[in-house]
Order: structure tokens, then C-alpha cells, then sequence
């Protein structure tokens, strides 16, 4: 058996200079490597992986990246290999370059999160500095078409000191777009520090978060208002930690990075890199005994640094409630 879901960071490359970005922040002082930029995975490459992926009956391919999937020149074609493989598509974006909206919609791609980190054109041209607030009205249209199209839709949006007074507004949009809403507390660094949420604003948040969640209740629009809120508090939640959890992400999740380079999870710290698949097949790394010595490692506890920040948690978190309810 293969992971349940494969996660493909197909090009660092990205249009967009969204403020709280760890890599293209119009606030950090200079870009990542150029080489870095432009590395992009292969789509004959890709095949192969698509090919594995059926054999070991994985459930799905998450196209993600340190960039955005659209900014692969090959994504549609891509993306059609992935569907025709019987795989289920998830595709993470900025959707700005899908300029083709009926192209998108025709690939049939089954869940979209969508980075929408705004409630109207001004603050989406504040979030997005490369960008006018006209733009804005071209992503509703394009999510609009996603959802009409039957995809499921998830609005990612990354709370910050700029955006704080608008989550109303997205709780809005996302009813009229029957979409769930994620909340995430800006992570920040030492060259976006401005945009953290002071004091004030969190407390502030906390204060009205009550109203914002019967009002999105009332809507209909899911959101992950339990977790958020302890964000906010600077709390961990129960099964909050992977520490706690434990992980478990080696037997469900795979990752592949645009440099076809192999990784236990997303944490980009080298003692977890697999392999290459430059090297050899996914199937063959997924079963190999970097693979199998790296699962018993995170599973019996031996965390490594960027462990603390698990970009797995949901899917930890998930496998732990299943145990609990067992035991």
C-alpha cells in the first residue's frame, strides 16, 4: 500500500509578492536563489509517479509548491495525467494564473484551496502588493466558476495586522461561494515582524470571535474556529502537537519537492530527505529503507528540529482521534 495522499510542489516559481510569504514577501530584503526559482518538476517524471501512485492505490496527488502549481508551464496537461490515473486532484493556489477559467474548471480537479487572504479590493491589493484592487474581482469570478463547476473550495486566509478587521467580509464571500474558510495566525519572520498580531488585535479577535462564529454558523460556512482560537491565545489544544499525536505521516503522506527530491514530510529539514526521484521510482523509495527507518524514527518519538511546527498536524491530529475513539 501507498501513501493516501501525495503532496507535489511542482515549481517554486510565483506570480504574486503576498506580504506574509516566508519566500517572495515584497518586505524581505531579497529574493530566494534563482536557481531555486526555477526549479520545476518534469511532467514526464511525473508520470511515473502517477503511475506508482495508482499501482500502491493512493487516494490523491496535492499539488502545492514554494511557489504556485499554475506557474508550471505543463500544469494542465499535468493535472490531466493525474485525473487520468483515477487519482483525485488537489491544487493549492493563488488561482491569478488561471486565465483559462474554463480550462481549469474542465480538468475536473476535485477540491481547490484557495490562498484568499482578503474580504474586499483594497485589502486585497494590501495583501498582495504586485497586485490592483481590480484584480480582486477577477478571483471571485474564477472561484465562482471553480465551485459552479462542483469542486469543493476552501479559502485559506492568513490573519494578519493588516487583514484583522475583515474576517466578517471572507465569512460572507464564502456563503456566497459555499466554501469552508481556514484560519491561520500569520507565522512571521524577522522581516515581516510589522505584520504580527499585536496584543490588542488578538485580544481583540478573541472578543469578537463569538459573533463571527454564530454568524458563520448561521451561514453555513465551516470554519476551524477551536483551533484558531487558541492560536490566538497562544495556546496548544489536546492532540494539538505532534508531540503529543505522534507522527504517523510516513504511512499516510509522501512529498515531493520541485527538485524531485523525496522527503518524509514537508519539513524541510534534511535528516528527513528519501531519496531522488531522479534516482529512483517513488514506488521504490516509498518502500525502501530510508523510508521504513525514518517512520519507526518520528514514531517512536526522535523529532527533529521544524518538528514543532508539524505541517501534518490535521492529518496526525485525525489518525490520533481515530485511535483514541478506539481505545
Amino acid at each position: 500500500m501507498g501513501p493516501q495522499s501525495i503532496g507535489i510542489a511542482l515549481t517554486n516559481a510565483c506570480n504574486l509578492n503576498c506580504v506574509t510569504c516566508w519566500s517572495y514577501s515584497s518586505l524581505r530584503k531579497e529574493l530566494p536563489r534563482a536557481d531555486w526559482r526555477r526549479e520545476r518538476l518534469d511532467r514526464e517524471l511525473l508520470g511515473g509517479v502517477f503511475d506508482d501512485a495508482r499501482t500502491m492505490r493512493t487516494e490523491r496527488v496535492i499539488f502545492t509548491g514554494g511557489g504556485d502549481p499554475l506557474a508550471h508551464p505543463q500544469f494542465y496537461d499535468i493535472a490531466s495525467d493525474a485525473k487520468a490515473q483515477g487519482l483525485k486532484v488537489t491544487l493549492i493556489s493563488n488561482l491569478t494564473l488561471a486565465r483559462d477559467r474554463e480550462r481549469l474548471v474542465a480538468l475536473g480537479i476535485d477540491t481547490v484551496l484557495a490562498n484568499f487572504s482578503s474580504g474586499d479590493p483594497e485589502s486585497y491589493a494590501a495583501f498582495h502588493p504586485n497586485r490592483s484592487p481590480d484584480d480582486f474581482g477577477k478571483l471571485l469570478e474564477t472561484l465562482h466558476a471553480i465551485r459552479d463547476a462542483g469542486t469543493s473550495l476552501k479559502l485559506v486566509f492568513v490573519v494578519c495586522a493588516l487583514n484583522a478587521h475583515i474576517l466578517e467580509k471572507a465569512i460572507r464571500i464564502a456563503e456566497e461561494l459555499h466554501a469552508s474558510v481556514q484560519w491561520k495566525r500569520v507565522s512571521v519572520t524577522e522581516e515581516t515582524a510589522a505584520l504580527d498580531l499585536s496584543a490588542a488585535l488578538r485580544t481583540a479577535l478573541l472578543t469578537d470571535l463569538p459573533r463571527l462564529q454564530s454568524l458563520a454558523d448561521t451561514l453555513n460556512v465551516p470554519a476551524n474556529w477551536e483551533v484558531f482560537a487558541a492560536e490566538l491565545r497562544g495556546e496548544t489544544l489536546a492532540g494539538e502537537s505532534v508531540m503529543e499525536t505522534g507522527c504517523r505521516a510516513g504511512h499516510y503522506y509522501g512529498r515531493i519537492g520541485a527538485n524531485g527530491e523525496v522527503r518524509f514530510c514537508c519539513n524541510a529539514n534534511p535528516e528527513l530527505r528519501v531519496g531522488s526521484l531522479h534516482e529512483n521510482r517513488f514506488a521504490e523509495l516509498w518502500q525502501g529503507g530510508t523510508y521504513t527507518r525514518l517512520r519507526a524514527k518520528l514514531h517512536g518519538g526522535g523529532f527533529v528540529s521544524g518538528c514543532e511546527q508539524c505541517g501534518k498536524l490535521d492529518l496526525n491530529r485525525r489518525v490520533w482521534r481515530e485511535l483514541q475513539t478506539f481505545a
